[in-house]
């Protein structure tokens, strides 16, 4: 007998648990960017309807930000309004979702349905949440310093 016998079984468990924590880093990673993705999303939205209900005023402007915020999957940090400007921030956590589908099957003659429930398995602290922020208004409307409504400085 030589001395190599069960050398390969410790290999490929190393092999295997390296390979495993690869997959977690970009799983985590992935549900980072979708994270942004929905972020970035969810501010744009948001601030298009804050700037559309600006005539309102800024409580009705920033509850309707408020709302679309909340559908999407974020939760509103900050919102404002400038005249006709409104910027919105928002915060969406970083999930590892589990998905999970269910199917449901009618009776004979009756139409089946399909059901996909994605839920949150864990959040990822290390990562943090993924904040955005954006600003929707008028075209040419002019700021109090002279600018139009652009990027945020």
């Amino acid at each position: 007998m030589t001395r190599d016998r069960g050398s390969a079984t410790a290999l490929l468990a190393v092999v295997t648990i390296g390979m495993v924590s690869l997959a977690a880093v970009v799983l985590a990673l992935g549900s980072a960017v979708v994270a942004r993705h929905r972020a970035e999303s969810a501010a744009d939205l948001g601030a298009l309807a804050a700037a559309a209900h600006a005539a309102a005023g800024p409580e009705v402007a920033c509850g309707r930000a408020e709302r679309v915020a909340r559908r999407m999957g974020a939760r509103l940090v900050a919102c404002g309004l400038d005249g006709w400007v409104a910027t919105v921030e928002v915060a969406v956590d970083v999930v590892v979702v589990d998905g999970a589908a269910s199917g449901v099957t009618g009776a004979r003659g009756v139409e089946s349905t399909v059901e996909a429930a994605v839920r949150p398995a864990a959040t990822v602290p290390v990562i943090g949440p993924a904040f955005a922020r954006a600003r929707a208004g008028p075209v040419g409307d002019a700021l109090a310093d002279g600018s139009a409504v652009g990027p945020i400085r």
